[in-house]
C-alpha cells in the first residue's frame, strides 16, 4: 500500500520563507548549516546535495552569499570557512543526486566565496 499523504513531507520552510529563497541560496540555509558546523554536527553530504539542488534552480549566486556575509556573525562566517572545503570533498566522494561536471564546478565556485 502506498501512502500518498505527503502534506508534511517537506516542512522545512513556510510560504514566506520560500519566497526569500528565490534569487539565491537563503540566509536561513547558510545560517542553519553554520550553526550545525559550530555544534560539530554538519551533515556534509546533505549540504552538498542542497547546493547541487540550488545549482539546478539557478540559485547559486555570488550576490546571495555576499548578502548573507554582510549580516552574518563572525562565528557563522568562520564556520563556513571551515565547512566549505569539507563540503567540496563530500561533493565528489559520496553519492549526490544530479552531480555532473557543471554542477560540481558551480558548487565549487560558490564554496570559494567563503
Amino acid at each position: 500500500m502506498t501512502n500518498n499523504n505527503l502534506d508534511s513531507l517537506f516542512t522545512e520552510l513556510n510560504t514566506s520563507e520560500m519566497a526569500t529563497t528565490t534569487g539565491g541560496v537563503s540566509r536561513r540555509f547558510l545560517n542553519r548549516w553554520a550553526g550545525r558546523t559550530i555544534a560539530g554536527t554538519p551533515n556534509l553530504p546533505r549540504i552538498a546535495q542542497r547546493l547541487v539542488n540550488s545549482y539546478y534552480k539557478g540559485n547559486l549566486t555570488a550576490s546571495s552569499q555576499q548578502r548573507w556575509a554582510a549580516n552574518a556573525s563572525d562565528a557563522n562566517k568562520a564556520a563556513w570557512k571551515l565547512a566549505a572545503p569539507l563540503v567540496n570533498v563530500a561533493l565528489t566522494s559520496v553519492p549526490i543526486a544530479g552531480v555532473n561536471s557543471a554542477s560540481v564546478g558551480a558548487v565549487r565556485s560558490f564554496l570559494t566565496l567563503f
